[in-house]
């Protein structure tokens, strides 16, 4: 015996794809999407304060950047070795010995007048 259902027209079929239907849209699944810790916002002003830190120094390395490019040759190379010797007297180190052998100086010759 042989029974033919048909899906359409019966209405115990309808009324178990719809079961079928609810029971797989439940309001629990829709609840896990919402279920994130709250954020600290103590967190995210320092993130904050981070990029802006961040934003602030690319903006300042860009602008140097562009003063050394405008600069020629020899202004360049003079303000990169003021650099270096600032930095080492910021840090209290004197210079090499060896450098200060070999540095040049201008010696002036004192001229000797009346008044000596």
């Amino acid at each position: 015996m042989a029974v033919k259902l048909r899906l359409h027209s019966s209405p115990f079929v309808k009324v178990l794809l719809t079961l079928l239907v609810l029971s797989l849209y439940s309001p629990g699944l829709a609840a896990q999407k919402g279920n994130r810790p709250p954020k600290d916002p103590q967190k995210e002003a320092a993130k904050k304060e981070e990029a802006k830190v961040k934003a602030l120094d690319r903006d300042i390395k860009k602008l140097k950047k562009e003063f050394r490019k405008k600069q020629d040759k020899p202004t360049r190379k003079r303000m990169k070795t003021n650099k270096v010797r600032s930095k080492r007297q910021s840090e209290n180190k004197k210079e090499p010995w060896l450098k200060s052998l070999f540095k040049r100086r201008d010696y002036k010759k004192v001229k000797k007048g009346k008044g000596v």
